[in-house]
């Protein structure tokens, strides 16, 4: 169990999304919550689950032989670091051909 980002004096820093590409069941280790009010992410395949980061969040085992895949992300606001550093993974070339407009909505400032 873990928090992603805990709140600051503003609110909530991270919202967290989960979308289900498989079936979430508390079989398959579908995402916990709590530890004071445990309760499970559980959903059809194509659902989406969005929960703010400084919950308390996990996963349980996978009992089954099947798969419990899922895309995972999550928004930041704009003062918080990434988790990825996408100036260092961009070449120079890549770098240069972005708008200043595309800079900004990947926290790249004008000095990167």
């Amino acid at each position: 169990m873990h928090v992603d980002l805990a709140h600051d004096e503003y609110g909530p820093r991270l919202v967290s999304f989960i979308y289900m590409i498989d079936t979430f069941t508390e079989n398959n280790g579908a995402t916990c919550f709590g530890p004071s009010r445990p309760a499970k992410g559980c959903g059809p395949a194509g659902s989406l689950l969005v929960f703010d980061g400084a919950v308390l969040h996990g996963h349980g085992a996978n009992t089954t032989a099947l798969p419990r895949r899922s895309l995972q992300g999550a928004f930041v606001r704009r003062t918080e670091s990434p988790a990825i550093d996408f100036a260092k993974r961009m070449s120079e070339e890549t770098l240069d051909r972005l708008s200043p407009t595309a800079r900004a909505l990947l926290g790249l400032g004008s000095d990167t």
